[in-house]
Formats: structure tokens, sequence, C-alpha cells
């Protein structure tokens, strides 16, 4: 029976580990995913104000010949431009906000395994398990 109760001991200390060690490994990813997702929105924001900038030009050159309906047009494109640029933003905004949470996610898990005696990574010897 005592054998028993250790092998039991023995499993869930050994799931504890698991879990434990796959825990930083799991934040990482999605810490590394949000990083991406946010260069990914620089980029799109960088382009965008590009963009914009070019529109005005051209809008200036078009109102300078005295062409209303380019104008009307760049106008129209300014308008568009200005919507996907504040779109942008919002995503980056979203993603940075997802980025602060899975860092606090992380520090948390940390610091719930490491008071609950498993170790991060699958430390400690499985033999000597039941005997701490």
């Amino acid at each position: 029976m005592k054998r028993a109760a250790q092998a039991g001991s023995l499993g869930l200390v050994m799931g504890l580990m698991l879990v434990a060690g796959n825990i930083p490994a799991v934040w990482a990813s999605e810490i590394r995913n949000d990083r991406k997702e946010l260069r990914n929105d620089q980029k799109e924001i960088r382009s965008d104000k590009q963009d914009l900038r070019q529109d005005r030009q051209q809008l200036r050159q078009d109102i300078k010949s005295g062409d209303k309906d380019a104008a009307k047009a760049d106008r129209q494109n300014m308008r568009k431009d200005r919507t996907d640029l504040k779109q942008d933003r919002k995503e980056q905004h979203s993603d940075r906000k997802d980025l602060r949470q899975d860092k606090r996610d992380l520090r948390q898990d940390r610091v719930t395994t490491k008071h609950s005696g498993a170790q991060p990574g699958g430390g400690g010897h499985p033999a000597r398990a039941g005997h701490r």
C-alpha cells in the first residue's frame, strides 16, 4: 500500500514538473508572437503614414493645377489612409496590451510554480519526489 501511495505521489510530482516546465516555454512563445505582431503593426503604420504624405503632396499639386476632380479623389484617398492608420494604431494598442498581459501571466505562473514546490524546467530528482 505504501508503494502505491509513493507511485501516486511520484506521478503527481512528475505531472507538476512537466506542467511547470512547459509554462515558461508556452508564455515565451506567446510573447514572441506578440512582439512579431507589434513589429508588423509598426511596419503598417509607417506605410500608412508614407501613403498619407504622398496623398497630401498629390492634393497640393492637383489644387495648384486647378484639377477639381483629381483633388476630390485625393481627399478620398487621404480619408481612406487616415482610417487605415487609425485602425492600425488600434491594433497596435491591442497587441501591446496582449504583450503586457502575457508578461504578467508569465511572472504570475513563475511565482505560482515557485511557491507550489514544482520547479520550472522540471528540476529535482523524480526518485526522491516522495521524500520531500
